[in-house]
């Protein structure tokens, strides 16, 4: 609850500077996922935060890990991606980091107008 009130903390200080940031909830190997939170419901109230902080608080959240849906076979440990794979996790990034960055330059236009 800490780290959720941090980050909440950071985002108001960022979007008080005018600042916008991207957070990506990285992709979890399954396994882990399993064996730490069979049912899924710490994982799901601790994206269900990083929403609602990222809707108060003006950042861009992605979430990496549903989008992906990577294999056991994807992940080096329970967080660390093998090599192969992370350059299919960086192209995806950059292409969720150029649909925000359209979305903001149509907003600004949008403010202009």
């Amino acid at each position: 609850e800490r780290c959720h009130a941090a980050l909440g903390d950071l985002s108001r200080i960022l979007d008080r500077r005018g600042v916008t940031f991207t957070l990506v909830i990285a992709p979890m190997r399954p396994g882990y996922l399993d064996a730490h939170d069979p049912d899924g419901t710490r994982f799901a109230r601790h994206r269900a935060r990083l929403a609602a902080i990222a809707s108060a608080g003006g950042f861009f959240l992605v979430d990496a890990h549903d989008a992906l849906a990577l294999p056991e076979s994807a992940f080096f440990d329970a967080y660390h991606l093998r090599a192969p794979i992370t350059r299919e996790l960086t192209e995806w990034i950059v292409v969720q980091l150029k649909m925000r960055n359209s979305r903001m330059d149509n907003n600004t236009k949008g403010l202009l107008h």
